[in-house]
């Protein structure tokens, strides 16, 4: 081999050699990228797991949230349903007890009829004299001595000339003050009181 050849040989052997080292860097520059690309991509993945954890856990106690607002709002419903079934019960129940007491009281006999009036009267009249107003069935029946009983009893009333329209009982009148001592007002009086009680007893059930 001449001198000319040898460093042919020597040429190609030292262009190898930059190019086994280009190719070497290269490859380890390709390594580490795709090291860090692999890095990046397994953190962004995790962190994207986590986000989804989260998100799920978000969603999951929103749908509890909700659950447990349908289910109370559902309770409330039903139980105000309840309250509601019951309260037109008791005053079905309230209507048809007062209705059959003034049935009963208007069915009463001439001498316990009067006799009730009398204690009613006794217990609302005022001092001086009055005027004492009943229906026309009333004024029809009324017994001699009910008047002097009154006045015995310290209450000077006088029948007034006409009769007035009622459904049993009578109105005392005191000058231009009248005292409604007629059955249905009285009964409606006791009907707002105890429809009072019975929604203040059905609302506190809860």
């Amino acid at each position: 081999m001449n001198h000319q050849e040898e460093g042919r040989e020597t040429a190609m052997t030292g262009t190898e050699k930059i190019v086994a080292r280009i190719l070497d860097e290269a490859r380890q520059t390709g390594d580490a990228t795709i090291a860090e690309a692999e890095r990046k991509a397994a953190a962004l993945l995790a962190e994207t797991e986590q986000e989804a954890e989260k998100e799920e856990a978000a969603m999951r106690a929103d749908a509890e949230r909700r659950a447990a607002q349908l289910r109370q709002a559902a309770e409330s419903a039903a139980a105000l349903s309840i309250r509601n079934a019951l309260l037109r019960q008791r005053r079905d129940e309230l209507e048809r007890t007062l209705s059959e007491t003034l049935s009963y009281l208007k069915s009463l006999p001439e001498r316990e009829y009067f006799d009730g009036l009398f204690s009613l009267i006794r217990s609302s009249a005022r001092t001086g004299e009055g005027v004492l107003w009943l229906n026309a069935t009333d004024r029809g029946r009324l017994p001699a001595d009910f008047l002097p009983r009154l006045r015995e009893a310290g209450i000077p009333l006088r029948l007034a000339d006409g009769p007035r329209s009622m459904d049993g009982g009578c109105v005392l009148q005191y000058g231009d003050v009248e005292i409604n001592l007629c059955f249905s007002a009285l009964l409606e009086e006791r009907r707002e009181m105890l429809e009072d009680r019975i929604c203040r007893v059905l609302w506190e059930m809860n």
